[in-house]
């Protein structure tokens, strides 16, 4: 990969990250490296605690660095390539024409310490990784019920009883594309599913206390705390 794109969402942190002083860099460096409650993107963000760097600044790094660790994982690049090729992506743009070579060295130093594979967000990416690496993903669902008529012999006369039915809407990602298919249930196939489902929760609960009494971080990549 000879080129990088950096997204113009991301010159602010990229500018920030240059402008640290190096107290601040260090203090908040250790912040990200430091292993906490957090078990998602989201709640790793919220752990952070610098004072000195704006919250919203905090997200746009976090995110930034997030997206580059998935680059390293996706494409076996040592975060050294990466992060010169970020730098030289940075080179071209317009909001960086006077940024000096010292600063430009300052910036790959500070990538690649944040890209460091043993830091907790790069663990994060690992696990989201682990948790994608299937030919389909769930993405949605959706059940939509509705009434159907049942007539008698003759289709002119009113209908001599009604049915339920439940069409189970199913969301799914396949090769980066979002489809779709749709399953008809009745009421005993709700059961069987709610039924498969709590036992789906029994069974995570019960990984989930064993995982707690070893001291083991469970992380849940969806944003909610487990």
């Amino acid at each position: 990969m000879s080129f990088l794109r950096v997204p113009k969402e991301a010159i602010p942190a990229i500018q920030t990250l240059i402008t640290l002083d190096q107290d601040t860099w260090s203090s908040f460096l250790s912040e990200l490296s430091t292993p906490g409650e957090f078990v998602s993107v989201e709640s790793f963000q919220d752990s952070i605690n610098s004072r000195n760097i704006p919250v919203p600044t905090v997200t746009q790094i976090v995110q930034l660095i997030y997206g580059l660790r998935m680059v390293a994982e996706d494409t076996g690049m040592p975060v050294s390539a990466i992060a010169s090729t970020v730098v030289k992506s940075l080179k071209n743009m317009e909001s960086f024409l006077e940024t000096s070579e010292k600063e430009w060295k300052l910036l790959t130093v500070r990538i690649e310490a944040m890209l460091e594979p043993s830091l907790p967000l790069s663990i994060l990416v690992r696990a989201k990784n682990l948790i994608e690496d299937n030919p389909h993903s769930f993405s949605g669902s959706r059940v939509i019920t509705d009434i159907r008529p049942v007539f008698g012999k003759s289709a002119d006369g009113a209908p001599v009883a009604f049915t339920i039915v439940h069409s189970l809407k199913i969301k799914y990602a396949e090769n980066f594309e979002q489809k779709e298919f749709f399953v008809v249930m009745d009421g005993k196939d709700l059961d069987v599913l709610q039924e498969t489902l709590n036992r789906a929760r029994v069974k995570a609960e019960s990984i989930e206390r064993t995982l707690a009494s070893t001291g083991v971080r469970l992380l849940n990549i969806s944003g909610e705390e487990a």
